[in-house]
C-alpha cells in the first residue's frame, strides 16, 4: 500500500517536470534566440577569422559592397572595406588584411617615394643658395665702369673679374681701419652741406635748376610754333578740289558740334559757353548776361544730362565761312525729357567755328 503511494507520487513529479520543460503551445509567444556573441560583430576583428555578422540585425548573409565616391581612395591606404547586409541592407565598414588589396602597398610606396624626393630637393636647395641666385657686380662711385668687350663671353668674363677684385679689396680696406680711426673719420665728416656725388656731376642749386627748366620749356614752345607754321604753309600750298574741301569742312563742323555736345552732357558750363561767338544773340528777349547765368545753372553735372544728336544736315554759305546745321536732338535729365529739331548757324572766326545763332525748328 505504501509502495503504490510512493509510485503515484513519483508519477506526479515526472508529470510536473514534463509540463515545465514543454513550451506552452496555446500562447503566441516565440522562442527567443540565444544572444549574439560580441566577438562576431566586432569591427576590429578581421572577417577572415570566422563568420561575419551584420552589426545591426546579426544576420549571416553579408556581402561586399561597391565603393562609392571617395571610398576607393580611402581603401587604397586604409585596410578596411564596406560590406552590406542582404537582410536589412545595412552598410558598414569592416577590417581586412593589409595585403588583401595589392594596390594598397603600391600606393604607400608612391607616397613615401614622393615625400623623400621633396625632402631631398629641399635640403639641396638650402645647402647651396648662393649658386641658385647669382650676385650682381659691385662698383664704387669713384671708379669708372668696366668696358664691355665685343662678344657676350668677353663681357661676362670682364664683369666677373671686376666683381672678384672688388670683393677682395673691400674686406682689406675695412680691416685696415681700427675702431678709433673709424670714429675719428665719422666725427670729421661735415653733414651740414650736401656732398657732390661725383666730380663730373656737381650739385646744382634750385635757381639753376629752375632756369634750365625754363629754357627747355621755351625751346619746346619755339619748336611747336615752328611746326605749326610749317603745317600752315603746307596746307596753303596744297591745292584741294572743291568736293574734297567740302568734305573736310563737314568733318570739321561735325567734330566741333560733337565737342559742344560733350561739354553740355558732362555739365562743364564754362567750356560750353566758349563754343558761342561774341556776337551771339539769344532769343526770347533776354540779354547775353541773363542767358549765360541761365545756362550755367542748367548745364551742371548734377542734372545727369543725356544728349543724343542724329540726322545731321550741313549747308555752307558766304564762300564757306558760315555753316547752317540742322539735326534731331534728344535731351534727357533728372526731371525733363525732350525730343526736338534744332538749327545752329556757325561762323568761322580765325581757325575755329563758333555758334552765332541757335533756334528750335518745328517738326
Amino acid at each position: 500500500m505504501s509502495d503504490s503511494g510512493n509510485l503515484d507520487n513519483n508519477k506526479i513529479e515526472i508529470r510536473d517536470n514534463a509540463d515545465v520543460a514543454r513550451p506552452d503551445r496555446s500562447s503566441n509567444t516565440s522562442v527567443v534566440p540565444p544572444p549574439i556573441s560580441t566577438d562576431a560583430i566586432n569591427p576590429d576583428v578581421p572577417a577572415e577569422r570566422g563568420i561575419m555578422l551584420c552589426p545591426k540585425c546579426g544576420a549571416v548573409k553579408v556581402a561586399k559592397s561597391r565603393a562609392q565616391g571617395s571610398d576607393q581612395l580611402f581603401m587604397r591606404f586604409i585596410p578596411r572595406r564596406p560590406y552590406r547586409c542582404l537582410r536589412c541592407y545595412h552598410r558598414f565598414w569592416h577590417r581586412e588584411k593589409f595585403l588583401a588589396d595589392k594596390r594598397r602597398l603600391s600606393s604607400w610606396i608612391y607616397v613615401i617615394a614622393g615625400l623623400a624626393l621633396i625632402l631631398l630637393l629641399k635640403t639641396q636647395f638650402q645647402a647651396s643658395p648662393s649658386e641658385a641666385i647669382p650676385q650682381p657686380a659691385q662698383f664704387s662711385l669713384g671708379d669708372d665702369p668696366p668696358r664691355i668687350a665685343s662678344g657676350a663671353t668677353a663681357g661676362r668674363s670682364q664683369v666677373s673679374q671686376t666683381h672678384q677684385a672688388n670683393a677682395t679689396t673691400q674686406p682689406q680696406q675695412a680691416t685696415d681701419l681700427t675702431d678709433d680711426a673709424k670714429r675719428d673719420l665719422i666725427e670729421n665728416l661735415d653733414f651740414s652741406t650736401p656732398q657732390s656725388i661725383d666730380q663730373r656731376l656737381p650739385a646744382i642749386s634750385k635757381d639753376e635748376l629752375k632756369r634750365r627748366l625754363a629754357e627747355a620749356k621755351d625751346k619746346a614752345q619755339a619748336v611747336e610754333i615752328a611746326n605749326l607754321g610749317k603745317l600752315a604753309n603746307l596746307n596753303s600750298a596744297v591745292s584741294v578740289q572743291p568736293a574734297e574741301q567740302l568734305s573736310l569742312l563737314k568733318l570739321d563742323i561735325n567734330h566741333r558740334i560733337e565737342q559742344w555736345r560733350k561739354a553740355w552732357e558732362v555739365g562743364d558750363g564754362q567750356n560750353y559757353l566758349q563754343f558761342y561767338a561774341d556776337n551771339f544773340v539769344p532769343g526770347k528777349s533776354i540779354t547775353r548776361q541773363e542767358w549765360q547765368r541761365q545756362r550755367l545753372n542748367r548745364v551742371v553735372p548734377e542734372r545727369n544730362i543725356r544728349l543724343t544728336l542724329s540726322a545731321f544736315k550741313a549747308e555752307f554759305l558766304n564762300e564757306n565761312t558760315q555753316s547752317k546745321v540742322t539735326f534731331d536732338q534728344f535731351y534727357q535729365s533728372n526731371n525733363f525729357v525732350e525730343n526736338s529739331r534744332k538749327e545752329l548757324v556757325l561762323s568761322k572766326q580765325g581757325d575755329q567755328w563758333y555758334i552765332v545763332s541757335e533756334r528750335e525748328l518745328v517738326k
